[in-house]
Parts: C-alpha cells; sequence; structure tokens
C-alpha cells in the first residue's frame, strides 16, 4: 500500500492551488483585454482563422483607399474634360459667327486671336494634375505630356488594384485626342469588296490614306499601294535634306530588316558642296522579332555624282550636291524615312518613302508612295498584316499595321481609303489660320470637325462616367464585405463579458475553497509539537 506523506500533500495542493489561479488568471485576462484569444495556445485553430480574417480586413482596406483614390483621380479626369467641353463650345460659337459674310478683316482678326487663346487653355488643360500626377500623362504621370507644342506622354493605362486578381485603368488614353495618332480608324470605304474584303489599321500618324491593289497586265506581280497624305518632317525651311536630289533605295529585295531612319544634317562645307549626315536607324528583324538602334554618319561628296551610303541595314542612294545645293541647306535639317523590307517567303513587301512635309504640314518634294509589291497570286484569298514604322519629331515605333483581308484579284484597280483625323491642338490652330484668312468655305468645314471632337469627348466622359460607377459600386461590395469580416473576427476572438464574469466569480470561489480546505488538510508538523 502506498504511504501518504506529508510532503505529498503539501505538493498536490499547491500544484491545484496553481492551477486554480491559472485558471482565474485565464478569465482576469480575458476580462481584461476583451478577446478569448491572447496567447497561441488559448486556441491554436482560432488564431489561424483570425490571422486570415486581419488578413483580408487589411486588403479589403487597402482596396478601398486604392478606390478612393482612383475616383478621386478620375472626377478630375473628368472635370478637365468638361473644361475641354466648354471651350469646344465656345470655339464652336466663334466659328459659327466667323462663318457670317458680313465680318471684315478685324472681325476676324479679334475672333482668330481668341480662338488661339483658347489652344493655349487647351493645353494648360491637357497638363491638369490630381496631386502631383499629370492625369493625361499615361503611366509617365511625372512629367507635363504636353510641351512646346510635343507630347511626352505615352498611352499605356495606369492600372489600380481594386480587388483580389483584379485592376482596373483609372486613365484615358488621351494622346490620339490632341495630338491625333489614333488607335482606331474611322471613316473606312471599301468600294469593291470582291477585292478587299475587310481593312483594318492600328497607329497611323493623322492624315489620309489609301490602299489600291491591282493584278498587272503582262507583269508577274500584283501590288497593294499605300499613300499617307503626311510622315515627314522638316526643320529650318529647307526644301529636302538633300536639296531636291532623288532618293533610291538599293538592294530591296535583298533587305531583312524594317527601319525608320532620322537623318539631320550636321555639317556643311558650301565651297565644295560636301555635306555630313547624322543618322539614327531604329531597325526591326521581321524574322528574329528584335528591335536594334544603330547611329553614325555619312558624307556625301560634293558634285561626286550618285553615290550609295549604308545607313544601318539599308543602303540609300543619292547624288552628290554642288557647292550651292549645298548652300541651300544648313545645321539640324531633319527628316524621316521608313523602309519596310521583303517579308515572307509567298510574297515581296518594299515600301518606298513617303512625303516629306515642312513643320507647317505643307507637301514638299520627295517621294508619295508607301508600296507594297507582292508576287503574282500572292494576293488572293489571303490575309495580309502590312507592317511599318510609324513616326513623329519624338522618335520612331514599330507600332503602325494595315490589315487586309483579300478576295480575288481582278483586272481592274478596286482601293479601300480611310481618314484618321488631326488632333485637337492641330485643328484648332488650323481654324484660327483659317478665320485669320477670312476663307469661309474652311472655316465651314471646320464646324464639322468641332462636331465630331465634342462627340468624342462627350463619349470619353461618359466612359469616366461608367467607371465611376463601376468602382463605386466594387467600393460598396467592399465596405459589405469589410463588415462581414470583422463580424466574423469578433465571433473569433471577442469574449462574452456576462460568461467571462460569470466564470471569473466561480473560480474565485474555487481557490478561496482550495486555500480553506488545504488549510485543514495539512497535518500539523514538528514545530507545533516543539511549541
Amino acid at each position: 500500500m502506498l504511504r501518504i506523506t506529508n510532503n505529498m500533500m503539501v505538493n498536490d495542493l499547491r500544484r491545484n492551488l496553481n492551477n486554480n489561479m491559472v485558471n482565474m488568471d485565464k478569465y482576469q485576462r480575458q476580462l481584461s483585454t476583451g478577446k478569448k484569444i491572447n496567447k497561441p495556445s488559448d486556441d491554436p485553430a482560432g488564431l489561424v482563422r483570425s490571422l486570415r480574417l486581419r488578413t483580408n480586413i487589411t486588403e479589403g482596406e487597402q482596396y478601398l483607399d486604392n478606390i478612393g483614390e482612383a475616383i478621386n483621380f478620375m472626377e478630375t479626369t473628368d472635370s478637365a474634360m468638361n473644361n475641354v467641353n466648354q471651350i469646344l463650345q465656345r470655339a464652336r460659337e466663334l466659328t459659327v459667327a466667323a462663318a457670317n459674310g458680313t465680318n471684315d478683316t478685324s472681325a476676324h482678326g479679334a475672333i482668330s486671336a481668341e480662338i488661339r487663346q483658347l489652344n493655349e487653355q487647351l493645353q494648360m488643360i491637357a497638363n491638369t494634375t490630381y496631386g502631383t500626377k499629370h492625369v493625361f500623362g499615361g503611366r509617365n504621370v511625372s512629367q507635363a505630356p504636353c510641351q512646346d507644342g510635343k507630347w511626352l506622354g505615352n498611352d499605356q493605362e495606369l492600372q489600380v488594384e481594386i480587388g483580389v486578381g483584379a485592376s482596373f485603368p483609372m486613365n484615358l488614353q488621351m494622346k490620339d485626342f490632341f495630338m491625333g495618332t489614333e488607335p482606331y480608324v474611322k471613316n473606312i470605304s471599301i468600294p469593291d469588296r470582291n477585292v478587299i474584303d475587310t481593312l483594318t489599321a492600328e497607329n497611323l500618324e493623322s492624315g489620309n490614306y489609301s490602299i489600291a491593289t491591282q493584278k498587272k497586265t503582262g507583269g508577274i506581280m500584283a501590288d497593294a499601294r499605300l499613300s499617307p497624305e503626311m510622315d515627314h518632317f522638316l526643320q529650318n525651311g529647307a526644301s529636302t535634306i538633300f536639296a531636291g536630289k532623288t532618293l533610291n533605295l538599293q538592294g530591296a529585295d535583298t533587305l531583312t530588316k524594317n527601319a525608320a531612319i532620322e537623318l539631320t544634317v550636321s555639317g556643311i562645307n558650301s565651297t565644295t558642296g560636301d555635306v555630313t549626315y547624322a543618322y539614327k536607324s531604329n531597325e526591326y528583324d521581321r524574322d528574329t522579332g528584335a528591335y536594334e538602334q544603330k547611329t553614325g554618319t555619312f558624307t556625301l561628296t560634293g558634285g561626286g555624282g550618285e553615290q550609295t551610303v549604308s545607313i544601318g541595314s539599308s543602303n540609300i542612294k543619292v547624288a552628290g550636291l554642288t557647292p550651292a545645293e549645298a548652300g541651300d541647306l544648313a545645321i539640324g535639317d531633319k527628316a524621316i524615312y521608313n523602309i519596310a523590307a521583303a517579308h515572307g517567303t509567298d510574297y515581296d513587301q518594299i515600301a518606298l518613302q513617303k512625303d516629306y512635309t515642312s513643320n507647317d504640314g505643307a507637301p514638299l518634294s520627295g517621294g508619295t508612295t508607301f508600296e507594297f509589291v507582292f508576287t503574282s497570286e500572292a494576293l488572293d484569298q489571303s490575309k495580309l498584316d502590312l507592317k511599318f514604322f510609324s513616326c513623329d519629331d519624338l522618335g520612331q515605333s514599330f507600332d503602325s499595321t494595315i490589315s487586309l483581308q483579300i478576295g480575288t484579284l481582278d483586272d481592274v484597280d478596286p482601293a479601300a481609303y480611310f481618314t484618321t483625323k488631326p488632333g485637337l491642338f492641330k485643328m484648332i490652330d488650323e481654324l484660327a489660320d483659317d478665320i485669320e484668312a477670312g476663307n469661309l468655305d474652311k472655316i465651314s468645314n471646320k464646324l464639322g470637325n468641332l462636331d465630331d471632337k465634342i462627340d468624342e469627348i462627350l463619349y470619353r466622359r461618359s466612359t469616366i462616367g461608367a467607371r465611376i460607377n463601376r468602382l463605386e459600386l466594387q467600393q460598396s461590395r467592399l465596405d459589405s464585405t469589410q463588415i462581414s469580416f470583422t463580424g466574423l473576427l469578433s465571433q473569433n476572438e471577442d469574449v462574452d463579458m456576462a460568461e467571462v464574469i460569470t466564470q471569473l466569480k466561480m473560480q474565485e470561489n474555487v481557490y478561496r475553497a482550495s486555500l480553506s480546505a488545504g488549510a485543514r488538510i495539512i497535518q500539523p508538523s514538528l514545530v507545533d509539537f516543539l511549541r
């Protein structure tokens, strides 16, 4: 039989008293913190649920902050577009007044001056900011997009996270509206659907384009021809950077790369006629899909007859200049050439240089077509994507495409043509020029362009409104979800005060009873006898 000693009874009493104190401390802590889980050991499974719920609540708070930021951003955008609409309405009123044949020269001058002021205000609106962010700059929010008549922003979407795995664009692509480079095509007309079934285009400079197809009689080729209104620019007023000399592309059938070549006059010797050119060639390899930029210089020797020079992967042939012709050039004169190389095994594709233009857009001398040449029958029942560079005076990018769905080519010469409209700034500037010159026919024609821009700004405002409505719906949904998650977290963590107080009082009674019982259980010790 096990002998129970006094020491064993004391230790057992101490252990039980400690357990009672631990239980009492547990309820005391719950009462003071209001939480059932104060350390992981209190409820490991409940702790995991709490952490997940807290993560969901924190994410929801961030999404709500993002949505609030996006709504404010878009409301700023809408306010700016409302200002644009008001200016366009005023410009339309002035245009109607200017179209009246009773105006004299001074009246036209006054109207033109106000139109120009409106254009300057439009350029200020294009640089509208929300805080430190430029609302029309795409992802380039830190830099004013409209500077000195150039657009330094981009058309990339400014995405914001509004939910798990859900992003939302909070900006509009406005470069095409203000500057005229449209990512879509309007006014497509296909006179003969037996040949060109469908036509689409993307990322073209503003201007007039046409595509003609024909099957050559007595030859082995068919061609598709793209004739743009403009794509080159010139600085400092020269007629061409080669002073009117004929420019030829050599070895076109062996080229493997598309290129946008920027040529700048960097040195002139008016005595000998020698002219040095700096070039920057942005090239796209159709086989590898790789982009590469090459830079360098070359010199045309004065009076040296026709000369061939290598520019990147392309060869250009041009006659040398006489001293008098070299004297017509100025340092900084510039032009851009677009070259599309042979493409694929079934057909060849060659693009010649397009029109030169001066700063004011007036056509100068130079090549007039952007030509694609194909082998016989290659166009029949084919879908072709004609890719080429679209260039402006800020640089080059391989981003232009015209897609053709071709039927069976006949002997006739059917065509497809379409128009990309100019940007708002250029349109208003041209309107001011026409009013100042008193050109009533052009002034009346501009009314239609203004109406189109007003319709477009209303469409874009409706897009912003629809997006704000979508965000407000998501905001309402997240608010409801936050309440639900908060309730679940409270249910998982928070204590029932009445229950905890009852349990605490019960543990206090148990502890007091333990102390009272212990006083009776502990037997007298030797010290008691010694007294």
